[in-house]
């Protein structure tokens, strides 16, 4: 049980962390892909084209750069409205 509470609290820190757009976008998406959803399989699709779309946008930008300079996002510079 404890070694469950390190992971799921090691998985809510990072998505935390995580571009408010980019969170939003992916709790749909794993929403839409749960097995038995009636739109499952136009999920995966839309999937595809989201991952695309927010991998461009300006809060990638901002993430990507924080990475490689090996400092915290700032998610209020990335102000791109998706």
């Amino acid at each position: 049980i404890r070694s469950c509470e390190l992971v799921i609290g090691t998985l809510g820190a990072a998505i935390e962390g995580g571009g408010p757009q980019a969170v939003g976008a992916t709790k749909r998406m794993i929403r839409d892909a749960a097995p038995g959803h009636p739109a499952r399989q136009a999920a995966f699709t839309r999937m595809r084209a989201l991952s695309d779309h927010h991998f461009q946008s300006v809060e990638a930008a901002e993430g990507m750069a924080a990475f490689a300079e090996k400092r915290p996002p700032s998610w209020s510079r990335s102000a791109d409205a998706t």
